[in-house]
């Protein structure tokens, strides 16, 4: 993940006035920021570019980044599937089967997953287990492999 660029996404974003762009404090260290609402990125305050004040603040980021019990790990399956103009991936876990936009594992490539259902967010967390980040799985019907 390469995070000056996502800090220059989310940059981008603050100038578009049509951007729905939403932030929410996780504690006084941590910020997790959402410039398509399918994604979030958590970033440390003290690394920041961009100005946090000017963006919209929720709850609810806070809420979907929290962890689960039910959280599991999931791992890719390697199965490819084309669907529109997008390849998606199967990943599982012990109790899930999950289809994710391989543009979100590119981005959070390196990173351990975890989900707890099969429409429910994805947590990438790094190898200490903190949480760097989430996106949402698509509901997928299977055509055909790439």
């Amino acid at each position: 993940m390469n995070r000056k660029q996502l800090q220059l996404e989310v940059c981008k974003a603050l100038l578009d006035v049509n951007n729905r762009i939403v932030a929410s404090e996780l504690n006084e260290h941590e910020i997790a920021v959402t410039t398509t609402g399918f994604d979030a990125v958590v970033f440390d305050k003290s690394e920041i570019i961009f100005d946090a004040s000017k963006i919209r603040k929720t709850e609810t980021l806070k809420n979907v980044l929290a962890n689960s019990d039910k959280d599991e790990p999931i791992k890719s399956t390697k199965e490819l599937f084309k669907d529109y103009n997008r390849t998606i991936e199967k990943y599982k876990g012990e109790n899930v089967e999950i289809y994710v936009d391989t543009s979100f594992t590119k981005k959070f490539s390196g990173y351990e997953l975890y989900a707890n259902s099969e429409l429910g967010r994805i947590l990438a967390k790094d190898q200490f287990g903190r949480t760097v980040g989430c996106f949402l799985p698509i509901k997928f019907n299977m055509k055909k492999e790439v």
